[in-house]
């Protein structure tokens, strides 16, 4: 069977048709996206440690100190600085402190372009607001009590 481009090789015209170049095209396939190329493989290393030692030891001050850190040397990326920011904020909810609320508040200022981070934050300002411990589902808390 004879395609319309055989038949135009054939006769010795041109279909129009051209050849994709592979290479440019690879390239862009591979590529990282945008949101996971802002975060380094170390970052993210030490974002999850710092987690560990909030969520899973219990070791808030240790985790203060290290979302601290990571903030120092992250400050210029921005999902990695909100992240650490809003590891702050949660930690001193945990804590009682009444500094979570200065946090969360500069966390929405500060990076109102990272959705995640603002959206956490918001979160916790409710939190703070409505008096709801962290981890409650806080929308059935606050109905609950209407």
């Amino acid at each position: 069977m004879r395609t319309v481009a055989n038949q135009a090789a054939l006769r010795g015209g041109r279909t129009g048709w051209k050849p994709v170049p592979t290479l440019p095209l690879l390239m862009i396939l591979l590529l990282p996206s945008p949101a996971r190329a802002q975060k380094s493989p170390d970052a993210e290393v030490l974002l999850q440690a710092a987690l560990a030692k909030e969520q899973v030891d219990g070791e808030l001050e240790e985790a203060i100190r290290l979302y601290t850190n990571l903030r120092e040397r992250y400050g210029s990326n921005g999902p990695v600085a909100a992240r650490a920011l809003v590891g702050i904020g949660q930690c001193y909810e945990k804590l009682g402190a009444p500094r979570a609320r200065k946090i969360y508040e500069r966390v929405r200022k500060e990076y109102a372009d990272q959705r995640e981070a603002v959206r956490l934050a918001g979160q916790g300002l409710m939190r703070l607001y409505w008096r709801v411990p962290i981890g409650i589902n806080i929308v059935a808390s606050v109905c609950e009590r209407s």
